[in-house]
C-alpha cells in the first residue's frame, strides 16, 4: 500500500519525551487527544499546548483529535483551546466529527491546516454492513471544508475488495479491534463499576483492560468493551492484505 504519512496515536500524553523517542525513525507524526475521555490522555486541557509544542520541536506532524461529544457545556472550552493551537501554529491537522464544530473551525482556519473527518462522524456499523458512507456524504463534507476522511481497516478493506466507486482522500485507522459502536457514557465504568479518576498508583486505568462480552451461549464472543466504545474483533488477514495491496492512502494511523 502507498502511504503518504504514518501517524501514531498514543494512549497517554504525560511524557512527551517518551513519545518522541518511540516515534523516531518509525512514525512521521502523532495524533493527540482522546475522542471521548480527557482523563485517559493523562494530562489536562491546560497542558495540551505545551505537550504539542514539544512534539513540534522534535519535527513531528501533529494531528489534533477533537472530542466526539460537544455540547453547550464544553463546546466553547474546546473551541477556545483549538483557537489557541491554531494561533500558535502548533497543529498540522484537525480531526473532527461534529458538523457544528467543523463549521466554526473553518471560520478561523488557515490554509496550512488539514481537516480530517473521523470514523466517529459516520453512523454506527452494524453486522453485515460493509461500509457506512457514500459519495453524497463525502461530497457534502468536502464543501464544508473537510479534506480527508478516516476509515477503519475493515472499511478500507471493503472499499478495496468490492472496488467501491468512492472518491476521497483516505486515512486508515488500524487497531487490534474495530470500533463497532460508541456512547457518551463510559461502558467500562458501567461494566466494572470503577471510575477512571480512581486509577491505581501505577497510572493504570480500568479502561486499559479489554472486557469481552459473552455471546448467547455464555462464551466470550467477538465483541469487547473498551472505554466508551464497543469493539469488534477484525477478520484475520485483512490488514496484511491491505498492506500488500496497491491501495493508496493519505495516512495510516496506528492506535496504541
Amino acid at each position: 500500500m502507498k502511504i503518504l504519512r504514518k501517524l501514531f496515536h498514543p494512549k497517554r500524553l504525560d511524557d512527551s519525551s517518551s513519545i518522541i523517542r518511540y516515534c523516531a525513525n518509525k512514525y512521521d507524526g502523532v495524533v493527540i487527544g482522546d475522542p471521548f475521555c480527557q482523563e485517559r490522555t493523562g494530562i489536562s486541557l491546560f497542558d495540551i499546548p505545551d505537550t504539542i509544542a514539544d512534539l513540534k520541536k522534535a519535527g513531528l506532524f501533529v494531528s489534533y483529535q477533537t472530542p466526539v461529544y460537544l455540547t453547550g457545556e464544553n463546546f466553547d472550552i474546546h473551541f477556545d483551546l483549538l483557537r489557541r493551537l491554531i494561533q500558535k501554529e502548533l497543529i498540522d491537522e484537525i480531526r473532527i466529527q461534529d458538523i457544528g464544530f467543523l463549521n466554526k473551525t473553518c471560520q478561523i482556519l488557515n490554509d496550512n491546516i488539514n481537516i480530517c473527518w473521523t470514523i466517529y462522524g459516520w453512523q454506527r456499523e452494524f453486522p453485515g454492513m460493509d461500509i457506512p458512507l457514500n459519495q453524497g456524504q463525502i461530497s457534502f463534507l468536502e464543501k464544508q471544508g473537510v479534506i480527508s476522511f478516516e476509515v477503519t481497516t475493515a472499511m478500507a478493506f471493503s472499499i478495496m475488495d468490492n472496488d467501491y466507486p468512492l472518491d476521497f482522500n483516505m486515512q486508515i485507522r488500524h487497531y487490534r479491534f474495530d470500533p463497532s459502536s460508541f456512547s457518551r457514557k463510559c461502558y467500562t465504568e458501567s461494566y466494572t463499576e470503577q471510575c477512571c479518576r480512581l486509577r491505581h498508583e501505577k497510572n493504570e486505568y480500568p479502561c486499559d483492560k479489554i472486557y469481552f462480552l459473552a455471546d448467547e451461549t455464555g462464551m466470550a464472543g467477538k465483541y469487547a468493551v473498551e472505554s466508551h466504545r464497543i469493539m469488534e474483533l477484525p477478520e484475520p488477514g485483512e490488514f496484511e492484505e491491505l498492506m500488500e495491496s496497491d491501495l493508496e492512502a493519505e495516512a495510516l494511523i496506528i492506535e496504541e
